[in-house]
């Protein structure tokens, strides 16, 4: 059954300071994107589709399009040129896209097949891929429309030390999802905790073997009609001339589960994550990446 991956690469990357979807991080200048491609074609992804903006399209093309393109189908969606709801205009002073559910409909002319979504600036594991393709194959055998199934990571593995980060923490039942949590601005301490830090509200001490969603989603089409009414309602609910609210996919996956129109199995991963969220985290990735490559378990240069 031929599946597609879904990149979302239309990040602003304000805390890295530069178009880090495209930043040369491995031994040979290879990118983020160049593992995340070899592995999920290893696991038998057939087609690929960018979410990107505008105005990276030459950048983005040049480091990883021909790349791709040599080894699967690729499609480009534009996530500023996604689909709004009608009478709704983005004000003219607002920076941010407006959250990855909005990135998710941009692709939706595009893909007509079981999907997996994965952020450009993470590194999921090899194995990951192989078991979010198995469970799309099984969910699609299985001819639930509603099926679909997360990733998920320890909340310890996905921490920052060289800043904040936001995570989705997941609640499950039976290995089914039963809500996400979106909790923002999550940092480890100097005695060993990993706490939470809102901007409003209260500090609140995490649990570290949480399991977290690193935005790597198995989907199918259906899922399309569903974000739109979702992101319809959100976009109802703005506050005239608000310039920072997004909506993001554990919010819509959450809200979904409630109402009983998905069903997203966890799927467990003891994978190693990385990921660059800030220009400090750029070193320690490169580092892992660059000893994957001499052991052999990539090829000595990917590009």
């Amino acid at each position: 059954m031929k599946k597609t991956l879904m990149v979302l690469a239309a990040g602003l990357g304000s805390r890295y300071g530069g178009i880090k979807q495209i930043a040369p991080i491995g031994p040979h200048g290879e990118i983020l994107l160049h593992y995340a491609i070899h592995d999920a074609i290893l696991a038998g992804f057939e087609k690929i589709v960018f979410v990107i903006k505008r105005s990276i399209e030459a950048d983005f093309k040049t480091a990883v399009g021909s790349f791709a393109e040599a080894r699967a189908e690729v499609a480009y969606a534009f996530q500023d040129e996604a689909y709004l709801p009608e009478g709704y205009t983005i004000p003219a002073e607002r920076k941010k896209m407006l959250g990855t559910v909005q990135a998710l409909l941009a692709a939706k002319d595009v893909i007509a097949e079981p999907f997996a979504i994965i952020n450009a600036d993470d590194y999921y594991g090899r194995d990951s891929y192989r078991i979010c393709a198995e469970h799309l194959d099984a969910i699609a055998a299985a001819g639930d429309p509603h099926a679909a199934c997360m990733v998920g990571y320890k909340l310890q593995n996905t921490v920052s030390y060289n800043g904040a980060v936001n995570r989705g923490i997941c609640h499950a039942r039976n290995g089914k999802l039963t809500g996400v949590t979106e909790t923002y601005n999550i940092l480890p301490t100097e005695d060993g905790r990993i706490i939470s830090r809102p901007a409003e509200g209260q500090e609140a001490v995490l649990d570290p073997q949480s399991i977290v969603s690193m935005n790597f989603w198995g989907f199918q089409p259906q899922v399309f009609a569903n974000a739109r009414t979702c992101f319809d309602e959100f976009i109802a609910g703005l506050p005239a001339g608000d310039l920072t609210r997004e909506y993001v996919l554990p919010t819509m996956v959450d809200q979904l589960i409630r109402v009983g129109k998905l069903s997203v199995e966890v799927l467990p991963c003891d994978c190693t994550w990385m990921g660059i969220t800030y220009p400090t985290d750029r070193e320690e990735v490169s580092r892992g990446l660059t000893a994957l490559q001499r052991s052999g378990f990539y090829p000595t240069s990917l590009k």
